[in-house]
């Protein structure tokens, strides 16, 4: 994947740190692109699918509210994180799952990593956060996220790759891994 860089000739810029190159079996990254927001409304919608079952409404009332949080939160993240990688992931052609990684500051953050339900527990997300880990600890940084503490499968994965909670607010539990390389053992 190529990495974003400053603009040349405009002095304000700053360059983009480089995005990672993900290594994920079986699936190909890219960049989102405009094209995608049908899918990404409908993954969105894919992770509300306990709540809004319990919420009881009708299919036009969980479109309207899913539709309404998807676009504050896109609005949102494109506000706070104006250079994170926004990447989707594909298996084949399909897109199976989203990226969103902002590599400024001390940490490399997901903003947000989801995928369809059709493509959970096959060991993808594993691979994928296992990949972000080794290059995070590469490039000296540790790796934080937050999840909602009802998440157990994702908690529970979280936890077992390593990360640790390092705070919490009404409805986030903050997590990081240091991304700590072993040091290599001598032959």
């Amino acid at each position: 994947m190529p990495s974003p860089a400053g603009m040349k000739g405009n002095e304000g810029a700053r360059a983009r740190p480089p995005v990672p190159v993900l290594r994920l079996p079986g699936l190909r990254v890219r960049p989102e692109r405009d094209a995608d927001l049908a899918f990404l409304r409908r993954l969105y919608r894919s992770t509300r699918s306990t709540e809004l079952t319990a919420a009881g409404w009708d299919e036009a009332m969980c479109r309207w509210f899913c539709d309404q949080q998807f676009d504050a939160r896109r609005q949102d993240w494109n506000r706070r994180y104006p250079d994170a990688a926004r990447l989707l992931l594909l298996r084949g052609t399909d897109p199976v799952g989203r990226l969103h990684l902002d590599l400024d500051g001390p940490d490399w953050r997901i903003i947000d990593i989801a995928f369809l339900p059709a493509a959970c527990g096959h060991g993808t997300g594993s691979a994928l956060l296992g990949d972000l880990i080794a290059q995070a600890g590469m490039a000296s940084k540790g790796l934080a996220l937050s999840v909602d503490p009802l998440n157990g499968r994702a908690l529970a994965l979280y936890t077992r790759l390593g990360f640790v909670e390092t705070g919490r607010d009404a409805s986030r539990l903050h997590l990081r891994h240091p991304c700590i390389s072993s040091p290599e053992k001598p032959e």
